[in-house]
């Protein structure tokens, strides 16, 4: 029997059983990433369950979810996917089979995408991105506040649409977390003054939007899935050192404990960051402290 097919059945069967869109008695949402339940669970707040599709740790690239992720998510009343990866796309064809009556809604409706930031070996130019549609779109937007305004608005409006008699407390939520991302945006920018570098380096360009909103030379090293060779490395590291940039940025899913070596032995501190963390808010200021901490 087809995968597909046995995931039809289970749901089938989850729907007979009345379980639709509840946890344990609970309404659930859905989301791609962490950053997005953090945002969605202020909005709608105690009265809705958040489930996060990718896995603690997880990396979008490459992640296949299990059976009762794919289970838990089409129970759910509203998908919100963000343009996470292929691992979106993937789930969206098998539950929109499994589960036709499931709501899909782009939580990144609206956001400028930035384009070109994966097609580097860290030889060259400002990796930041240009939003221009040449080359992939990065996906990577929650490393932006401002980007991650856009997500919240758009999350929030869903809310309001399936549950209209809560539709004022949505509203007011969104405000008060829109206050407290206006603030974290200022506290980084006060932070980012004192910054005397404008370059950094990463393995893979997850940080475009961040570099871009804040001015910044992102230095990365390959392009996204991509093994990196000794010679990319090497120009990377020439390349840091030419622009002036200390801080390299690692993340758990880029997973290459050997390429950090060097680039602690070569290119200044190394920063151990996850953007797809729960508490993404800490994690971007964390970056700006680490580059403006020399």
């Amino acid at each position: 029997m087809k995968y597909s097919a046995v995931l039809t059945i289970i749901i089938g069967l989850c729907l007979l059983s009345g379980c639709k869109g509840r946890q344990a008695g609970v309404p659930v949402l859905s989301v791609s990433i962490e950053p997005q339940r953090y945002l969605l669970e202020r909005i709608a707040g105690p009265g809705w369950k958040v489930n996060t599709v990718l896995s603690k740790g997880a990396d979008p690239e490459n992640f296949d979810p299990a059976m009762s992720t794919l289970v838990r998510t089409a129970q759910s009343e509203v998908y919100f996917t963000i343009g996470a990866g292929a691992f979106e796309e993937s789930l969206a064809e098998r539950l929109a089979e499994a589960s036709p009556g499931l709501r899909f809604s782009d939580s990144s409706a609206r956001v400028s995408r930035l384009h070109g930031t994966h097609d580097c070996d860290g030889s060259h130019g400002h990796h930041d991105g240009t939003t221009d549609d040449e080359g992939d779109a990065d996906p990577h937007i929650w490393t932006s506040v401002a980007n991650m305004k856009i997500v919240a608005a758009n999350m929030a409006r869903v809310l309001c649409e399936i549950d209209s008699a809560q539709a004022g407390a949505y509203k007011e939520n969104l405000r008060a977390l829109n206050l407290s991302l206006d603030s974290l945006d200022s506290r980084i920018q006060a932070v980012m003054a004192r910054n005397n570098s404008q370059a950094f380096m990463v393995e893979h360009p997850s940080l475009s939007y961040f570099a871009h909103d804040y001015g910044l030379e992102q230095i990365a090293l390959g392009g996204e899935g991509k093994e990196l060779s000794a010679s990319a490395i090497r120009r990377g590291i020439d390349h840091g050192r030419a622009d002036g940039a200390t801080v390299f940025f690692t993340e758990p899913q880029s997973g290459s404990g050997r390429v950090g070596q060097i680039i602690k032995a070569l290119a200044g501190k190394e920063v151990s960051i996850n953007t797809l963390a729960y508490d993404w808010p800490d994690e971007l200021m964390k970056i700006a402290q680490a580059l403006s901490s020399r």
